[in-house]
């Protein structure tokens, strides 16, 4: 019998809403067939689906990143701005594609307006200047009687957008992004943008580019801080991009704890820097782009064989066990509470993304589920669990493939070595009043149910719900392709589904069966 043991006093830290949130790029289909579409019978006057926007309300996204991801680094956001007819399409070579430019500033946050989301604007470090970013920030931010700001006035909006959150660039560190650059480079132009930027409105959160590489994200940190001497909040965020795939059942379910060391090692490396600077204020992390990636890896040619009529790079359909993985990276996140303050799962919509949409009507992919029921159901302070379950190492585990061969790399083999995974993979939280606890619980365990025992001190709940995303077969998908154009789709959501019931049996030990690959979230409530 495995056994979790929950105390109300070991709070790790507030559980900030933003690691819920979301990201979007000009890639693919995100927008341009995603969320905006005009012409479309689905759409409103102004071009936006109208069914893709009320499964995303139903999300309750906190937060948006917009408009890259790869994009960015050629992006021009005066492209994007003024009357449609006069903005200009442009060649576009992060992604190989021509861009429209119909989707910009203005039509962003008119649909951060409609989502109720918060506004994460990355600007463009790669081709672009710290001049044209701060521009970027009077255009959408400030209420003076200059030049950007009444640009903004001129073309249909009066009040400042107020956009909080600006990212310092994409991706800098690689070699496949347009204006790659090394730490040492990237930390000048990153510090030169974020000065000026914090001088038009001294009130945003920047978010530096972090490689997922202690050398480079010490250097980036190093640098910022250092000149932060001068501006002591020049620095907010450090990011960190994570996808994991692979063919194998039990090999992504291991990948989560590559990602937790890759969070410590960052966690590390800022709290050196902390002690070398003797501050008492230190970036937070924000995993700004993360999710399962791995079928068509972002290469047209190996994808285009599948590609049917309308279709585009990383249309993307998920299984059960892909929902078991956001699971455990949910889990993972609440549990750095204390570091993780923001995370923006790619994408929302048609590219790596829990909605799916055709020309006639959009769907909810396997991944949706654990994003919504997560977002609903958790609060806003992280506790320190403890669970003794049983463990496997992957090499030793059954070999459990995809038999779609068009979802298949081939490879089963990237998470080989890791050993010591927990069957269960757990997180707490509690509300503020201290009246509600929510755990939940994912059981990687392919076939078998796992007994548990619940031991909560002296927490006495007197009522119990449970929730739980399940399905027949983990390799099951909600949504398959049936035909040779993207409207042409099966669609079984039996092949991953939300139940809700209650707990029969309440207090402060409880004993519960969770099921086979599955995620249970229990809500306790005296």
């Amino acid at each position: 019998m495995a056994k979790i043991y929950i105390d109300l006093n070991r709070v790790i830290d507030k559980v900030h809403p933003h690691i819920y949130g979301q990201f979007i790029e000009h890639m693919g289909r995100a927008i341009y067939g995603g969320v905006y579409e005009p012409g479309s019978k689905l759409a409103d006057e102004q071009g936006f689906r109208l069914d893709v926007l009320e499964k995303i309300k139903e999300l309750e996204v906190p937060i948006l990143r917009w408009p890259g991801g790869n994009f960015v680094s050629g992006y021009h956001w005066t492209d994007g701005i003024g009357p449609k007819e006069d903005r200009p399409k442009r060649r576009e070579l992060a992604w190989d594609t021509v861009e429209s430019n119909q989707f910009g500033t203005h039509e962003f946050m008119e649909l951060i307006r409609r989502i109720g989301a918060d506004a994460y604007v990355c600007v463009n470090l790669g081709l672009g200047t710290p001049e044209e970013a701060s521009a970027w920030v009077e255009y959408c931010n400030s209420t003076t009687d200059t030049y950007w700001a009444n640009l903004r006035r001129k073309n249909g909006r009066d009040k400042p957008f107020q956009v909080k959150y600006w990212g310092l660039g994409n991706e800098i560190y690689g070699k496949w992004q347009l204006g790659h650059k090394n730490a040492e480079d990237y930390a000048k132009v990153a510090f030169e943008a974020a000065k000026m930027m914090k001088c038009v409105d001294p009130e945003i959160k920047v978010i530096a580019c972090g490689a997922n590489n202690p050398d480079w994200d010490r250097t980036i940190l190093e640098s910022l801080w250092s000149y932060g001497i001068y501006h002591r909040d020049i620095l907010d965020y450090i990011s960190l991009h994570r996808y994991d795939g692979d063919d194998s059942y039990y090999g992504l379910l291991a990948a989560p704890q590559v990602m937790e060391r890759d969070l410590r090692a960052l966690e590390g490396v800022i709290m050196s820097l902390q002690k070398k600077f003797n501050s008492q204020a230190r970036p937070a992390i924000s995993v700004d782009e993360w999710n399962v990636w791995y079928r068509k890896i972002g290469n047209r040619q190996q994808a285009s064989k599948y590609f049917r009529k309308g279709e585009d790079m990383l249309d993307e359909f998920y299984n059960l066990r892909d929902a078991l993985y956001i699971g455990c990276i949910l889990n993972l996140f609440q549990r750095h509470a204390r570091w993780v303050k923001m995370a923006n799962m790619a994408q929302l919509v048609n590219v790596l993304a829990p909605i799916f949409a055709t020309l006639e009507g959009s769907y909810y992919q396997p991944i949706y589920w654990p994003m919504k029921l997560y977002r609903k159901l958790h609060h806003n302070i992280a506790l320190n669990i403890r669970c003794e379950v049983e463990k496997y190492n992957v090499a030793d585990a059954p070999e459990i493939i995809d038999p779609r061969e068009e979802f298949s790399t081939g490879n089963s083999s990237r998470y080989r070595e890791e050993r010591e995974v927990p069957y269960l993979d757990v997180s707490a939280t509690l509300s503020e009043d201290k009246s509600s606890v929510t755990i939940s619980v994912v059981n990687r365990h392919h076939t078998e149910a796992i007994e548990s025992f619940i031991g909560l001190g002296d927490y006495q709940p007197t009522e119990g719900r449970i929730y739980t995303i399940s399905g027949a077969e983990p390799m099951g998908y909600a949504l398959l392709p049936d035909g040779d154009s993207i409207s042409n789709n099966k669609y079984n959501p039996e092949a991953c589904k939300v139940t809700e019931g209650l707990l029969d049996k309440i207090g402060s030990k409880i004993t519960y069966s969770f099921p086979a690959h599955s995620i249970t979230l229990l809500v306790l409530r005296r």
